[in-house]
């Protein structure tokens, strides 16, 4: 196994190169939301306390999908169950986003739909593993090669890339809108700002991904035919 070889991956598996956008995109989208979400509670609402409270309500729903997933995908397939929660996440955003624009939003509701938001979200974050043993096989139809450890070790360190990314830019962001720590109070345009970053970008973002995985991910049925006779075949 030499380093060259995942560039070989990049050029010859495009489940792959989606995974690892999806990846980036994702996590950043996830460490914004999260990293920023304090500052929508304390700037905002005025009141860290549906912080909490938010939480509380969203675990449950989060907790549900997760015990559902399994079941969907019997049904649907994985990639689907993906797509279909990167799809409804970003619309239950976008919905909470324009409601921001056009009504006071009470701290408590925007909990409970956030939450529900990142809980169709984190189905694309958990389920995403489930695609990468896909990866590996349809690798090793192409290539010759399954190159399991590059291909974990590199998707993994897209997502770390994402979660710096979110991190990193979360900060940068705030100074972007004109934030000033510390202040007794925000001027509407960084009220604004602060909305955008963590209601509407998560929106954008979770569809960007589920544009990734719909123009990219290229496993069909038909090609999951072709890989399980290729490995029926090397196995034989």
């Amino acid at each position: 196994i030499k380093f060259s070889d995942i560039l070989e991956v990049v050029k010859k598996n495009r489940p792959f190169v989606a995974l690892c956008i999806h990846g980036v995109c994702i996590c950043t989208m996830q460490y914004v939301a999260q990293t920023l979400s304090i500052y929508m509670y304390s700037s905002v609402f005025h009141n860290t306390a549906y912080q909490s409270i938010g939480t509380a309500l969203s675990s449950p729903i989060m907790i549900g999908s997760m015990i559902a997933v399994p079941f969907m995908c019997k049904k649907l397939g994985l990639m689907k169950v993906i797509r279909y929660s990167l799809l409804i996440g970003g619309g239950i955003y976008a919905i909470l986003f324009g409601m921001h624009m056009v009504m006071d939003v009470h701290p408590l509701i925007h909990s409970v739909i956030s939450g529900l938001g990142m809980g169709m979200g984190m189905v694309s974050i958990q389920m995403q593993w489930g695609l990468v043993g896909e990866a590996i096989d349809y690798n090793e139809m192409r290539t010759g090669k399954r190159a399991e450890g590059s291909i974990y070790g590199f998707f993994n360190l897209t997502r770390r890339i994402g979660q710096a990314i979110g991190a990193s830019a979360a900060v940068s962001l705030l100074s972007f809108i004109g934030y000033v720590p510390g202040a007794a109070a925000q001027t509407d345009a960084v009220y604004l700002g602060i909305q955008v970053l963590v209601v509407l970008v998560p929106a954008v973002l979770m569809v960007l991904c589920w544009l990734i995985l719909k123009a990219i991910w290229n496993i069909t049925p038909a090609i999951r035919d072709q890989i399980a006779a290729f490995k029926e075949t090397a196995d034989s």
